[in-house]
Formats: structure tokens, sequence, C-alpha cells
């Protein structure tokens, strides 16, 4: 899906993230629309969702936050109960982050 995603020069998938629409920003309302776009073209459009680029997005954010309170303000939820029904890791990852921890904490 990656080679079917819009491709611009300046390395932003949809625009600039810090600036308004009119300035070469986006809205919400572009990236669904471009999402929508690149589905249909790599011929995903009945099984993937803009909803489920969310769950990826939570869950790959996760590993790159401290806890469940940073990761909640950069996804923007009000409430990290809700933040975990977008938090979807595999069990394979999980048990690799609680050996890490195991290590760092010198525990076996």
């Amino acid at each position: 899906m990656r080679n079917t995603l819009p491709c611009r020069l300046d390395g932003w998938l949809f625009g600039y993230p810090d600036v308004d629409a009119d300035d070469g920003g986006f809205t919400t309302w572009h990236v669904q629309y471009d999402d929508r776009a690149a589905t249909k073209r790599a011929g995903l459009a009945s099984e993937l969702t803009f909803h489920d680029l969310r769950h990826v997005g939570c869950t790959r954010l996760a590993l790159l936050h401290r806890d469940c309170f940073e990761h909640a303000k950069t996804t923007e939820h009000k409430d990290p109960c809700m933040l975990m029904r977008y938090y979807n890791p595999s069990i394979v990852n999980r048990a690799a982050q609680i050996r890490a921890r195991e290590r760092v904490l010198a525990i076996w």
C-alpha cells in the first residue's frame, strides 16, 4: 500500500502538519480522502478503513512514549482507557517488552 500513497517532493504525505490548509497544510478531510483513494488503488477498499489506521498508529506510537499519559497527549485522547481501546500490541511484542524490562532490572 505504501507505493500507492500520494507522493510529495517535500516528504510529507498529505501536506505540512503545522500550517492551515489554505497555506499548504491539511485537514482531517484531506487525510480521509487520500486514504480512501489509496486503499481503493491498492484493492483494499472493502477490507481497510481509515479507523484501522488509528489502531495501527496508536500501537506504533506506544513504543516511543514512556507512559500511557504521554501517549494519550500525543494521540489527543482525554482518557487513558479510551487509548487502550486503540492500543493493540501483538503478544510477541508484549513479551519482548517484558523481557527487556527484566534485563534492565536484572530480575532473572
